[in-house]
């Protein structure tokens, strides 16, 4: 077939991305030589005042390929206003001088913009975004270093910034006036200046000696300085870390959770915390306060929003309320300290944090939510303190350190650890009230461990022994401790833990709330049967062993002399214990003369010691704290009674408003007034029940039949 043409005139014109784009292939220039039209130069003559332009360009190049490549130039040129669509890179620029990129798109970033070896360039303007760093200064340390970069007035979205560069020698960084959304901005660069930057959804990290970082504001993110003599001035931020930093100006910062400076070998000596200057900064809309390498300071009742402590000696803080800071009160390097009488609530991470100090007393203070965090530091009495758990995990931790005494604290209802101590020496737990939480004490690895006269109630886990560092338990002894309704366990250990859980005869062990006491010899062998001693006459034998990587069972562990009765004075306790709504006592008949009574649990703010059972309200019954039923017998035929229920607690206080319940026994020959529900006089009259099972059985095959004769 032959097709012929009309005559229409067909123009081809370059193809246009946009309005304002025209489609390009990539761009290789190398050497000032390769500044040409064909190269994708638009004009220029190469010099300050008239740059090579490389203008108005839409590129798309390969993953891997730059969209324009420069390497080995000094001549001047400026890239605007290019558009790049798959910056994988967008512009790499090697080892040249006197260059600019601005006013462009690049989108789809992996090192959008990537720079090496290069000195004067200006990346200004731009609108860049993608998955990776939209600009990206990595020099190999052999090569020369990049210097005299200008970052400015640029936005990133989710594609941030990073300059690894010129650690050794004035970088001339500059860094200043861009936005950062969903991405951050980080530089290793020496001397550089990092200001009036807007980042939102990412961080701030400047890790170069001498840097300036000022009126930056870090919405969702952190400060993070590493290096020494850096300023950080009038930046407004979630925190400032100090991260291996020396010699730090920090002055007029409004920070929203505080300053925190992280430890970890080897910079961890004094001059990590102590060579700082701290001035006009708040924390939480009130007053940071730091002293360092002082005698005597000393902060009673003044509104602050975190205290920093570092190299001091005879250090008291006292009376202070603290919120909303990662950490309320940090001691580091401090001799003689008092933290007492303070308040320190609300989702905190660590309220209070001391490290690698000595002779500190923690006491009366209140700490709700929050962590205690005392790492390698020796002489610590921790003592009256309140604790109310939350999300922290663990409540308190001392790790390393000797001389170690943890007394007479209540720590209550942490969804993790209340109580946790980690390779300690010669430690003393002893007169703490530890309940409600996933687990009571922990204690992993310790030399010479005395815990005593503690009650650990409704934990999971009362009472957790681990190896630890130390790899072993050793020197310890468990005893007069009361280890009530832990859920899980009330002790267990990890194998290869040895652990006395009784300090021998006559003294005693523990008082363990599921040990079914009998009571009825004494001595060394429990073999003298003339009468009660407190003491069980058989082992405890319920501490678990938990086993690696299958489920554990009872272990070998025994408390050889466990306590019939709960140790310690409870007089502090003055409530008894109460019923919740809908308590209820049920009375069941059993025969003519015999009833039989169930009660629901009642509670107390300690734990119930036991039931007593009235009959006409007449004491007939004193039971164990885990019996719940008790039948009356002997009773008359016919005759009605009135029974009450009421519960103890430790302190010997019992409650008055307990559940109570009427019933009157049959007469011979005459059928129950009790409920048809009730279990125990359907046991008496089964026959009955079979007889209505029989009949409903032909009933429904009645209607059954009569259905198939029905249709």
């Amino acid at each position: 077939m032959l097709i012929v043409s009309t005559g229409t005139i067909f123009h081809i014109s370059p193809v246009h991305a946009s309005s304002s784009y025209t489609v390009h292939s990539s761009i290789r220039i190398i050497g000032n030589s390769g500044f040409t039209q064909p190269n994708g130069v638009t004009g220029g003559a190469g010099t300050r005042s008239d740059p090579y332009l490389i203008e108005g360009w839409s590129i798309v190049a390969a993953n891997g390929q730059a969209a324009i490549e420069i390497d080995s130039t000094t001549a001047y040129f400026l890239i605007v206003h290019v558009q790049f669509l798959n910056a994988q890179p967008g512009v790499y620029l090697k080892g040249v001088a006197n260059g600019a990129i601005e006013n462009s798109t690049l989108m789809n970033s992996n090192f959008g913009i990537r720079v090496e070896s290069s000195i004067s360039i200006t990346i200004s303007g731009n609108n860049i975004s993608g998955s990776f760093d939209g600009v990206y200064v990595g020099d190999i340390l052999s090569a020369p270093q990049t210097t005299g970069l200008t970052i400015s007035n640029n936005t990133f979205s989710t594609a941030g910034a990073v300059v690894d560069s010129s650690q050794s020698i004035p970088s001339k960084l500059n860094i200043t006036g861009n936005t950062f959304l969903s991405t951050g901005l980080s530089t290793t660069s020496y001397a550089a200046t990092v200001v009036r930057n807007k980042i939102t959804g990412g961080g701030l990290t400047v890790e170069g000696n001498s840097s300036v970082v000022t009126d930056n504001l870090v919405t969702g993110g952190d400060v993070q300085v590493w290096g020494s003599r850096t300023i950080v001035r009038n930046n407004r931020t979630d925190r400032i870390l100090l991260n291996a930093a020396t010699e730090v100006t920090l002055s007029d910062n409004v920070i929203t959770r505080g300053v925190l400076i992280p430890t970890f070998s080897p910079f961890d000596t004094p001059p990590f915390y102590d060579s700082h200057i701290m001035s006009g900064n708040s924390v939480d809309g009130k007053p940071l306060v730091y002293f360092a390498r002082c005698s005597g300071a000393s902060v009673d009742g003044t509104t602050v929003g975190e205290v920093i402590v570092a190299s001091c000696a005879n250090v008291r803080m006292t009376n202070l309320r603290l919120s909303g800071a990662d950490e309320g009160i940090i001691m580091v390097y401090v001799h003689q300290g008092s933290i007492v009488g303070n308040n320190l609530f609300g989702d905190v991470f660590r309220g209070i944090d001391i490290l690698h100090s000595s002779d500190i007393q923690m006491s009366t203070n209140r700490f709700n939510g929050t962590t205690v965090s005392i790492f390698d530091t020796d002489n610590v009495t921790l003592t009256s303190n309140l604790g109310i758990g939350g999300q922290s995990s663990p409540m308190v931790i001392i790790s390393g350190g000797s001389g170690i005494s943890v007394s007479n604290n209540t720590l209550e209802g942490d969804t993790g650890t209340a109580l946790n101590l980690v390779d300690v020496t010669n430690a003393t737990l002893a007169g703490n009230w530890v309940s409600d939480s996933g687990n009571g004490i922990v204690v992993s690895g310790a030399n010479g461990l005395n815990i005593t006269a503690n009650n650990l109630v409704r934990n999971g886990v009362g009472l957790t022994l681990d190896l630890g560092s130390l790899n072993g338990i050793f020197n310890s002894v468990i005893y007069h401790n009361n280890f009530v309704d832990n859920s899980q366990h009330q002790a267990a250990y990890w194998p290869q833990v040895a652990a006395a859980f009784d300090n021998g005869y006559p003294s005693g062990g523990n008082y363990w709330s599921d040990y079914v006491a009998i009571d009825s010899c004494s001595g060394p062998q429990q073999n003298i049967c003339s009468g009660p001693d407190g003491i069980g006459d058989k082992p405890y034998a319920r501490i678990w062993e938990f086993h690696y990587g299958r489920l554990g069972g009872f272990g070998t562990l025994l408390d050889n002399y466990p306590l019939v009765s709960p140790y310690g004075s409870f007089s502090w306790d003055t409530v008894p214990p109460s019923w919740s709504s809908g308590s209820k006592l049920t009375v069941s008949i059993v025969n003519s003369t015999s009833l039989a009574l169930q009660w629901t649990r009642a509670v107390d703010d300690t734990w119930v010691s036991g039931y007593r059972v009235y009959q006409d309200d007449t004491l007939v019954a004193s039971l164990p704290r885990y019996v719940q039923n008790y039948t009356v017998g002997g009773l008359t035929q016919g005759s009605m009674h009135m029974f009450r229920v009421e519960a103890g607690d430790p302190a010997g206080s019992w409650s008055t408003n307990g559940p109570s319940a009427s019933a009157t026994l049959p007469q011979t020959g005459t059928s129950t007034n009790q409920p048809l529900s009730i279990m125990a006089w359907w046991m008496e009259h089964w026959y009955l029940g079979m007889l209505m099972g029989g009949s409903a059985v032909l009933a429904v095959a009645g209607i059954f039949l009569v259905r198939r004769k029905n249709p």
